[in-house]
């Protein structure tokens, strides 16, 4: 019995090392504009081949993408997966080329966190402290991962 217990144990931690997923909710709580581009992949394996377009979320705003398919720029699937985001300091109008940093499912090798410096449209900080940024992973394949700015 105690093998039978320990070998679910494994099954379940091993299908949550692969869990990707199927949809996201993303919040921006500071009064700065964010952005990113979300990563995702059509087969059940932890990847991130495919790009979104770029997108830009205004201050103190959210939005959910129910599933893949309605990630602008994504082109993929409803039934495929969100695997991760790479986070930008501003868009490429400004000087300084925008930083990036990766966040994403715990499968990808991606970090859970990042902290960094945003800029505003005048290619300056918008505020004199970092952004935290967290991604909160889905758990199991298909269900629902968080992003967000703080």
């Amino acid at each position: 019995m105690k093998h039978l217990f320990t070998l679910a144990c494994l099954c379940f931690l091993t299908l949550g090392a692969k869990a990707q997923a199927g949809s996201l909710t993303v919040s921006n709580n500071t009064g700065c504009t964010v952005y990113y581009i979300i990563r995702g992949i059509s087969a059940p394996l932890c990847g991130t081949p495919n790009s979104s377009s770029f997108i830009a979320l205004a201050p103190l705003s959210s939005v959910t993408y129910a599933n893949a398919s309605m990630v602008p720029g994504l082109g993929l699937l409803p039934s495929d997966y969100i695997t991760g985001a790479d986070l930008y300091t501003s868009t490429s109008a400004c000087a300084v080329f925008p930083t990036l940093f990766q966040v994403g499912e715990p499968c990808t090798g991606r970090v859970l966190a990042a902290s960094y410096q945003v800029y505003n449209a005048s290619c300056t900080f918008c505020r004199a402290v970092p952004t935290n940024v967290n991604w909160v992973a889905a758990g199991f394949p298909g269900g629902v991962a968080t992003l967000s700015f703080n």
